[in-house]
């Protein structure tokens, strides 16, 4: 009987359980409702929950003085912006003002009304360089296949997280395309030129290095969204300073939607057995939601210490994996990946990430293009500050892939060497096989000396 050789990690073993299919279904659901009523409420603004007074008190530097000696001949609206209600005040249709920007609506009126005409015109060219900077940045970003691939197969979940925090946009390709995962690690996996990094302690300096500039890189788009939101009024929701943070915000469910879609395409497995599972056999990883939390109460019903025990290894071994002090963080690592085959819920969900992916861009272009008073030379420079983050996040991203690539080399490469072993022995059990075949078919004869003659006589 011959072993049986291990198939190529290339190849699709099987669909997802269905119970992974209806957990995933119910993940994604729940992010993009959650994704989606968050932002219907940062735009409608119900309640004024979300109105701001701290507007119209610093500017940017270009036209800064400016608007603000324009605010000075406006005391009567401003005191509107700040202790307005609907009570005292009525809305003006003239002016365009709703029940949503009733109260910031004169100032800003005022305030133009002040400015030189020139004023005006630099203020539309900035309106167009800041509409321009979403798609921009969509072109400089990372997939949510590249961050899922750090995040899930390269197990650097806290790093995926920074890098998607700090990446306001998404790219993609065309609607209703979705790039193979596959592709990006078999792109360029014929290069090494990394592995003198990988040395333990290079390793853990460049790691260090990274997570310096990804925390940079987050906190220079939360204060670039911040400062945009307090030092311009935004037409979509003036009374709000949040309108580009929510952009930013709202790429993280993007991502998070990309990574149960991802889920459903490719998982990463300790050790490469690409047997079927029984289907009745669930695992903790294909289980619901509720029976893991079950699972985890009856432990800590059970054993309280053991449970707290576990939980506090499990946390350190992230820990170790996270900033790679694991041992098995060198070059030497292998990585093999499950490939499941395309199931019709990974299709639907991959087709609608990417249509709310281009969405993600339009209101990103909307909000920045609706931002007032802002200058062309300030324009430029929000441009060039999310630029930067994204281009700092690239290049993170850029170098864990190839560390990713060389480790899912290491995984074929093992797998090749496993299969040319069973290969060999394979051929030495055909040929013990046929030595035995044939001393069954022919009888062993027994060769006796009598008198000189060579006598033959069956055993």
């Amino acid at each position: 009987m011959t072993v049986p050789l291990l198939l190529n990690m290339d190849h699709e073993v099987e669909y997802p359980s269905r119970r992974t299919l209806f957990t995933s279904a119910f993940k994604y659901a729940t992010i993009v409702l959650l994704a989606i009523g968050f932002a219907a409420i940062a735009i409608s603004n119900p309640n004024e929950i979300l109105r701001s007074r701290s507007q119209f008190q610093s500017w940017y530097h270009q036209f800064g003085r400016s608007f603000a000696a324009a605010k000075l001949q406006c005391p009567a609206e401003y005191e509107i912006y700040l202790h307005g209600t609907k009570k005292n005040e009525t809305v003006d249709v003239i002016l365009g003002s709703d029940s949503l920007t009733m109260f910031v609506t004169p100032i800003i009126e005022c305030i133009i009304n002040h400015c030189s005409e020139y004023i005006k015109y630099s203020l539309g060219t900035a309106q167009v360089m800041l509409g321009v900077t979403p798609t921009i940045v969509a072109l400089l970003g990372a997939s949510t296949e590249e961050v899922c691939l750090l995040a899930l197969i390269g197990r650097r979940r806290l790093l995926g997280l920074l890098l998607a925090s700090a990446s306001p946009s998404i790219y993609t390709n065309r609607a209703f395309e979705y790039r193979n995962a596959g592709d990006i690690l078999r792109d360029r996996l014929g290069r090494e030129h990394i592995t003198s990094s990988l040395q333990l302690n290079w390793r853990r300096t460049i790691v260090v290095f990274e997570y310096i500039f990804a925390i940079a890189a987050l906190a220079n788009v939360a204060t670039v969204s911040w400062e945009l939101g307090v030092k311009s009024i935004n037409a979509i929701n003036p009374t709000s300073t949040l309108m580009p943070m929510l952009w930013s915000l709202l790429a993280i469910p993007a991502h998070l939607a990309g990574a149960v879609v991802f889920h459903l395409k490719a998982q990463r497995v300790d050790h490469w057995d690409p047997t079927p599972q029984d289907p009745t056999a669930v695992s903790m990883s294909q289980a619901s939601t509720v029976s893991v939390v079950r699972h985890w109460l009856r432990r800590v019903v059970e054993d309280p210490w053991r449970a707290v025990h576990r939980w506090t290894m499990q946390f350190l071994n992230l820990i170790r994996r996270e900033f790679c002090f694991h041992p098995g963080h060198s070059r030497d690592e292998k990585i093999f990946v499950k490939w499941f085959k395309e199931s019709r819920l990974f299709t639907v969900l991959a087709w609608m990430l990417s249509v709310l992916i281009v969405f993600h861009i339009i209101l990103g272009t909307l909000i920045l293009s609706s931002a007032n008073f802002v200058g062309p030379r300030d324009a430029l420079f929000v441009m060039i500050r999310y630029v930067a983050s994204v281009c700092v996040c690239r290049v993170i991203l850029m170098y864990e892939l190839a560390v990713v690539r060389l480790g899912y080399k290491n995984g074929l490469d093992a797998i090749a060497r496993e299969n040319s072993q069973r290969e060999t022995l394979n051929a030495q059990i055909l040929v013990s096989e046929k030595e035995s075949s044939v001393s069954t078919q022919v009888a062993p004869r027994q060769y006796l000396m009598e008198s000189g003659k060579t006598v033959s006589c069956p055993v």
